[in-house]
């Protein structure tokens, strides 16, 4: 079991942390997309969003942050 606050040796350095995370947020919004599009559904992905009010409607923790925001609707 890791202990609280140390990094396992196989984390990718801090420096890199934010290049995996935007893969994995990448993969997870490709999911959702497949998911929706299977349900009839339309998506749209978006990285420009007000990342402070988000924040604080979210009531994200210090060192949480957005990557991505995305939205699922109804195709017209």
């Amino acid at each position: 079991m890791p202990m609280l606050g140390k990094r396992p040796a196989t984390f990718p350095p801090v420096d890199k942390q934010v290049q995996f995370d935007s893969i994995a947020a990448g993969a997870m919004a490709q999911s959702v997309g497949l998911v929706a599009a299977s349900e009839g559904l339309g998506t749209c992905v978006r990285g420009s969003i007000d990342h402070e009010a988000f924040a604080k409607v979210a009531n994200l923790q210090k060192g949480q942050t957005v990557v991505i925001a995305q939205t699922i609707g109804v195709l017209p």
